[in-house]
Order: C-alpha cells, then structure tokens, then sequence
C-alpha cells in the first residue's frame, strides 16, 4: 500500500490555528466591551474618525493587531470591566483562560504571536504557492517563509508590511498589509530604522508610506 507523504510543517500548522479568530473576538466583546474594535481601530489608522468595515482592506492587517499588540490601558482613556485585563493583550487573556485545553501547534503560534513584531520586510525570491525569502529591512535577518496564499500576490522587490510569527522553527505570515511596494522604498525604511522602536512607530512609518505610494501612483 503507497503511503501518502506527511504535510509540510507549515499545512500542519496552518490546520491547528485556522479559525482561532472566532474563540477571540467574543471574548473581546465580553471582556473588552463591545466598543473595543471601534476603538482599537481608530488607534490602528492613528486617529481616524472613520468607523470599521469589515470590508476595508486592512482588516485582516487591524485584527491580528487587535488580537495580538492592542492592550487597554488607563492613560488612554480605555475602560474595561476587568480591571485586570489593563496592560493584556486579546490573545494573551485567550491564552491565559484556554492554555490547558488548546491544540499545542496552537497555543505555540499565538505564542509565537505575542512575540514577533509587525515588520518592514523585502521579499528576496518569491515561490508562489510555497512561500518566499524575505529579508528583514530592521534587522537585516534573511527568512524563509512559509505560505500558500500571500505568496501567490507577491513578486521579488516587493516591500511588505506584515506580521511573521515563528512557530517550531517555521515563519509563517500571520497578517500582511494589503498594499505592497517597488523595491525602492526599502531604502526609505532603512532610513528611518533609528525610529522605528514602538508598534506606533513602525505604523505610522507604513502609513505615511501608503499616504505618498497612493498619491505618486497613477
């Protein structure tokens, strides 16, 4: 009988932690209040007083910051019933309730999430369908990501903004931001690695980015 070779450690991880968005965002509307996401998307796009749509193009970008780097916190202006909950991420009071009961490959990512950054990164080689290398425009650290789907829209040179976590050694794309750009503006981040130390920061950065790409692209 043939044996059918085993899935790549990315598929493997990807089965355990797809869906895990659902079990957080009702523990958002219990724990955080239900004005959370509106709040939390205001500080994403820095201020905006545009209300969230699900349809906006950075919404997959917003809710793994939501879930991941947003935490309420007293000087902001934020209330929550809990007062315990200041200070703690969605995902690290996810992770604190649920850590007994979790698939392993899934806590480890969310893990794996709380601990990597959003990043400016330069994708080296692209394989569509597989994945891509990337470099790290702070760092300056090559990976090897591991992906289906990004990998398919992306093409070499391209500067991205995305969030890779690393799970049992394999770097995965957590959230990408839905605009990419030509490989020049790797230049534009590098000069700006001094200030990039914050989530704000590195946020504002791509958001003045997009600003003048949007406004110089025809």
């Amino acid at each position: 009988m043939e044996q059918v070779p085993p899935s790549p450690p990315w598929q493997r991880i990807r089965a355990a932690v797809d869906g895990y968005a659902n079990a957080i965002v009702p523990l958002i509307a219990v724990s955080y209040g239900r004005d959370c996401i509106q709040r939390g998307w205001r500080e994403f796009i820095l201020g905006d007083d545009t209300e969230f749509n699900v349809d906006d193009p950075h919404a997959e970008l917003f809710f793994s910051w939501l879930f991941h780097r947003w935490m309420p916190l007293r000087k902001k202006g934020d209330r929550v019933a809990d007062e315990s909950l200041y200070g703690v991420s969605p995902t690290r009071a996810y992770l604190d309730s649920n850590a007994a009961s979790l698939d392993p490959l899934l806590r480890h990512y969310l893990e794996g999430c709380l601990a990597a950054p959003l990043g400016f990164y330069e994708v080296l080689e692209c394989r569509p369908g597989a994945g891509f290398d990337a470099r790290d425009l702070l760092t300056e650290q090559q990976l090897v990501v591991a992906e289906g789907l990004a990998s398919i829209s992306l093409t070499d040179g391209d500067v991205i903004f995305a969030h890779l976590p690393r799970v049992e050694g394999v770097v995965l794309v957590d959230s990408v931001a839905p605009f990419s750009f030509p490989s020049l503006y790797a230049a534009r981040v590098e000069r700006c690695k001094a200030r990039l130390v914050t989530d704000l920061s590195l946020r504002t950065l791509y958001f003045e980015l997009l600003r003048f790409y949007l406004e110089s692209t025809p």
